[in-house]
């Protein structure tokens, strides 16, 4: 998904790449300042919360995943950011992948 060129159209540059990515960076902002987050359950109205540093890495993992889509939808269409696409790709899975190994290990070791 992420190795092809997104489409060239308003809505992928605009509402993937800046609206969607900017509404998951403020949710893993909050993540990281406050401290808490929340991961939906399997059930309606059942959700594992976490605190402390496991809610900070998982507002890590989400700021990477809009840093990804944003470098994926957004920088693709901009000329001169267009070069550094592929690195921005790889530095937002690298971090996405370390804070998604950190948070899991938190949880099944650490408890």
């Amino acid at each position: 998904m992420f190795d092809e060129a997104p489409p060239d159209d308003w809505w992928s540059k605009w509402v993937l790449g800046t609206a969607v990515s900017l509404l998951l960076a403020t949710h893993g902002l909050w993540c990281i300042a406050t401290e808490r987050a929340w991961l939906p359950g399997r059930r309606v109205g059942r959700a594992m919360s976490l605190h402390d540093a496991d809610a900070i890495a998982f507002g890590v993992a989400v700021l990477a995943g809009a840093a990804l889509l944003h470098v994926h939808y957004f920088w693709s269409h901009v000329e001169r950011l267009a070069p550094y696409v592929d690195l921005g790709k790889l530095v937002s899975v690298l971090v996405l992948v370390a804070a998604m190994c950190v948070l899991i290990f938190r949880i099944v070791f650490l408890g």
